[in-house]
C-alpha cells in the first residue's frame, strides 16, 4: 500500500517535470516565433516604405516629364499662332521684314497697301490693305468732338489725308512813302537795287504784291523715328471645336496613363 502510493508520488512527480518541460519548450517555441515574426514584420515594412519611396520618385520623373512635354507643346502652339496675334491687329518694330516674319510668321506683312485676295482678313472686308509707308497712322475719332479730333470728320480707317498746314496769317505793315525797298526781300517785283518807295508805286500797290521769302523744309511733320509697320492677315490659329480634336498635337501630347508604374503588390496577393 505504502509503494503504490509512493510509486504514484513519484510518477505524479515524473509528470509534472514532463509537463513543465513541454510548456518551457513551447515558451521558447512561441518567444522563437515571436523574434521571427517581428523581422519579419520590420522587413516587410521596409519593402513597402522603400516600394512607395520608388513609386514616389517615378510618379515625380513622370510628372516633371509631362509638364515639359507640356511647355513644348505651347511653345509650338505659340509660334503657330504668330504669338497669338489677331487678324487686323498692327505692330510695329525695329526689326526687317525677313527678321519679323522669322519670329512671328509669315502671317505678319507689311503694311505696304498689297492686295490680300485669298487671306483671313480679306474675308472681313478687307481686299487690299493701307499703304502705310512713310506716313503716320491716326486714330479714328470714334466721335470724338471736344476741339482734339480729326476736323475732316470720323473718317472710314485706312483712308489717306495729305499733309495740310493749319490755316494762320502773318501781320505786316505796308512801307511809308520815302521808305526805301530792297530787291532782294522781292524778287518778283524786278528790282535791280534799293529804291525809294515814290513815283509810280503807291505803298498800297507794293504791299499787295509783297511775296515772303521761302523757308523750312519738303513737309510740315513733327519729331519721328523711322520704323516697320506689320498687319496680320492670315488667322493661323487652329484650336479644335468641342466635337474636334487637334491630330497633331494629339499624337504629341504625353500619355501619362501608360507611363504610370503599377502596384507592386498583385491583386491575388491581398487575398
Amino acid at each position: 500500500m505504502n509503494r503504490s502510493i509512493g510509486g504514484q508520488k513519484q510518477e505524479v512527480q515524473g509528470l509534472r517535470a514532463f509537463i513543465k518541460s513541454e510548456i518551457t519548450r513551447v515558451i521558447r517555441l512561441i518567444e522563437g516565433a515571436e523574434a521571427r515574426l517581428v523581422t519579419l514584420i520590420g522587413e516587410l515594412r521596409k519593402y513597402v516604405d522603400q516600394g512607395f519611396a520608388d513609386h514616389e520618385k517615378k510618379m515625380k520623373d513622370l510628372a516633371d516629364d509631362y509638364l515639359k512635354k507640356i511647355a513644348d507643346l505651347d511653345a509650338k502652339l505659340v509660334k503657330a499662332q504668330g504669338n497669338q496675334g489677331v487678324v487686323g491687329e498692327i505692330r510695329y518694330s525695329i526689326l526687317s521684314v525677313e527678321q519679323f516674319q522669322e519670329k512671328y510668321g509669315t502671317s505678319w506683312v507689311l503694311l505696304d497697301g498689297r492686295d490680300i485676295p485669298d487671306s483671313t482678313l480679306s474675308q472681313l472686308g478687307w481686299k487690299q490693305i493701307p499703304d502705310g509707308r512713310g506716313l503716320f497712322l491716326r486714330c479714328k475719332n470714334q466721335g470724338r468732338k471736344d476741339g482734339k479730333q480729326n476736323p475732316d470728320g470720323d473718317l472710314q480707317v485706312g483712308r489717306y489725308q495729305k499733309d495740310e498746314l493749319c490755316s494762320h496769317d502773318h501781320g505786316r505793315t505796308p512801307p511809308g512813302a520815302n521808305e526805301q525797298v530792297i530787291s532782294t526781300a522781292w524778287p518778283d517785283l524786278g528790282f535791280q537795287k534799293i529804291v525809294p518807295c515814290t513815283g509810280g508805286m503807291s505803298s498800297t500797290a507794293l504791299l499787295n504784291n509783297l511775296r515772303t521769302a521761302s523757308t523750312g523744309g519738303f513737309e510740315t511733320r513733327p519729331r519721328c523715328i523711322t520704323v516697320n509697320a506689320f498687319v496680320k492677315i492670315h488667322d493661323t490659329r487652329n484650336f479644335p471645336t468641342e466635337n474636334e480634336e487637334s491630330s497633331d498635337l494629339q499624337a504629341e501630347a504625353p500619355q501619362i496613363d501608360e507611363q504610370i508604374p503599377s502596384s507592386s503588390v498583385s491583386s491575388s496577393d491581398n487575398k
